[in-house]
């Protein structure tokens, strides 16, 4: 071979291994280039979620992550230009964000993981899922999601598919390709108003899908309507929040007819409480006191009102007519009168012994009494100091007299009580059991250590089924009830009133306040918008409205101040003790004449013993 030949393949070869190189570096830029769009896609589809969720870190589970090709620093990247992760190839533990990246390098293991009840399928938590590609049967992923674990914030991205969005709105049954740009910040902000409108209608509109909601009557709140709706305070927000999301409530009463519900000691929940418990119930539509209910498998949407547990014991009677008369003043005043008597008495009587030395003093007292009640007296001493003392006790007799009746016409025109009960230590001193037909409320005071909450706990009956509580209290008179205040107050004033007077008694100290909610299961898809719309209710001021102004019933302190009637007709009740007084003053009066008559005999039979004796 010549030297020319020789020299032509070196350059050939140069000229081909140069060529290789150039080609090399080439398809490697393009890789890295591909690699790196595939990540900032990536990225701010995350960030996106992040974003909406409000959670400051983002969970990342890889399963067959190898077989994606991802780069090295891919981890290292995501933080930089998302958030902080936490990583775990595991799935038996949940993420602990709201906001999750799981990574499937096989769609095999993305089904299976739907298939097991894993732990890592959260209701309320999105979901950013990584393929390699989209499977030929994406509709059956999301389906399969919403179906088995009710998960619906949930984006597909495929690594090899940059720039394809996958959603499904699981209520019109519709899967979502949407094409995402990231290149420039115009489309960077569509691309996240576009992704938040897609997270956030799913919810708004459920177009008429069902949602099952377990709701019994109440009185006010939850009435029952012929075609088998709610009205009142519960059913207005029901029918609200079915208008504004577009789903139709299928309603049932709790089945064993324990309403509200509790754990029974086999474990076993009844109530409302169970249908959410076991499932049967999307939401429990009966306001609920924000508190333990021994079960982690419930949680509650914002509260909607507050209210009071307090006792229900029976009115105090109406104190006897005749008392009326010792009621007008207090006893301080009786005291001062009485005092004021005997001082008077005691410095007449002082005078009257400088002017005279022997006078009448009984006769003296009963003048003075004469003149306490406005009576006339024979006549008035011709001494000045005693003109004195007579006007002095006319002018003090008249205000006494004055006020003593206006108080008389108060106390006879307006029902007068006995004491009611006003602290719970009176009831825990009293013998009168506690009646309920929720063992929640007897639950209410197991945990507190007072002695006085240890005693009252003694005093509990369950009664099960028995919906007249308060009408065998106020017949019997014989036991308490506890209760909500607010329906206290409504079944008080609208059940329990006879000839105008309360028959029951809500104890003024009440042992707990708590606010009350409704009861969803835990994780509900639908609470962030049940949420939602009760905010709307509270921040509108409609909640205290409905309790202010919609209770047909009067106030139960309006039957304390009210007038009995327009007229009242004076009875033989109301003058009972004026007869009483005369005829004890005539029975004793009978005895004093008795006994003067047996003096006057023993007298005269001693005097006409001595005139014999003397004969």
């Amino acid at each position: 071979m010549s030297v020319q030949s020789v020299v032509l393949l070196v350059i050939v070869l140069q000229v081909f291994l140069l060529s290789f190189s150039l080609a090399t570096i080439y398809f490697s830029y393009r890789r890295e280039n591909a690699s790196e769009f595939k990540e900032t896609f990536v990225f701010r589809i995350c960030s996106v979620i992040l974003e909406e969720t409000e959670w400051k870190y983002m969970s990342i589970i890889m399963l067959d992550a190898a077989e994606m090709e991802l780069s090295e620093d891919f981890m290292t990247n995501f933080h930089d230009e998302v958030s902080s992760v936490t990583l775990t190839n595991s799935t038996i533990e949940p993420p602990s964000s709201r906001a999750a990246l799981l990574i499937f390098g096989n769609i095999g293991t993305l089904f299976d993981a739907i298939s097991f009840q894993l732990p890592i399928w959260i209701p309320d938590t999105s979901y950013v899922i990584l393929v390699r590609e989209f499977p030929p049967t994406s509709d059956s992923v999301f389906r399969d999601l919403w179906i088995r674990h009710h998960v619906t914030n949930v984006l597909m991205i495929a690594w090899q598919e940059p720039g394809e969005v996958q959603s499904y709105n699981p209520f019109f049954d519709r899967l979502t390709q949407n094409q995402v740009e990231t290149s420039s910040p115009a489309n960077t902000t569509n691309t996240t108003n576009n992704i938040r409108k897609i997270m956030r209608n799913k919810m708004s509109n459920l177009n008429g899908h069902p949602i099952r909601v377990t709701m019994f009557p109440t009185r006010l709140k939850a009435i029952p309507l012929p075609n088998g709706t709610f009205t009142g305070y519960d059913g207005i927000i029901l029918s609200t929040l079915a208008k504004h999301m577009n789903f139709t409530p299928i309603i049932t009463i709790p089945p064993d007819g324990h309403k509200y519900g509790w754990k029974e000691k086999n474990g076993t929940f009844t109530g409302s409480i169970g249908e959410i418990v076991y499932g049967r119930a999307d939401i429990a539509f009966n306001g609920v006191f924000i508190k333990h209910y021994h079960s982690e498998d419930i949680q509650f949407t914002t509260p909607v009102h507050f209210d009071q547990v307090c006792f229900v014991v029976p009115k105090a009677l109406t104190k006897p007519k005749w008392k009326t008369v010792f009621l007008t003043f207090d006893l301080s005043i009786w005291i001062s009168v009485w005092f004021s008597y005997w001082i008077v008495l005691v410095v007449w009587f002082v005078i009257r012994r400088t002017k005279e030395a022997h006078f009448d003093k009984l006769l003296l007292s009963v003048n003075l009494y004469r003149i306490f009640l406005m009576m006339p007296i024979n006549r008035i001493r011709s001494t000045l100091s005693e003109r004195i003392i007579v006007l002095s006790s006319v002018l003090f007799a008249f205000v006494v007299a004055s006020s003593f009746q206006g108080s008389m016409i108060k106390f006879l025109t307006y029902e007068t009580y006995e004491q009611d009960m006003s602290q719970i230590a009176e009831l825990a001193e009293s013998n009168l059991p506690i009646m309920t037909a929720s063992l929640n409320l007897k639950e209410l005071f197991e945990t507190d250590e007072n002695p006085i909450m240890s005693k009252l706990l003694t005093k509990f009956l369950w009664r099960e089924n028995n919906s007249d509580i308060l009408g065998q209290i106020s017949q019997k008179r014989n036991a308490a009830a506890i209760g909500r205040k607010s329906d206290m107050e409504e079944k008080i004033a609208a059940s329990y009133v006879k000839n105008n007077q309360i028959l029951l008694h809500i104890v003024e100290e009440c042992p707990r306040s708590y606010h009350i909610a409704y009861l969803v299961p835990k994780m509900s898809p639908y609470i962030a918008v049940f949420n939602d719309v009760i905010n709307y209710f509270i921040e509108a001021g409609i909640t205290n409205s409905w309790f202010i102004h919609a209770k047909p019933f009067r106030s139960l302190t309006d039957y304390h101040t009210s007038l009995k009637q327009t007229q009242v007709v004076f009875t033989f009740e109301n003058v009972r003790i004026a007869f009483m007084i005369l005829v004890s003053g005539l029975v004793l009066s009978c005895f004093v004449f008795v006994g003067e008559v047996v003096r006057a005999y023993f007298e005269r039979f001693s005097l006409s013993g001595t005139n014999n004796l003397n004969q």
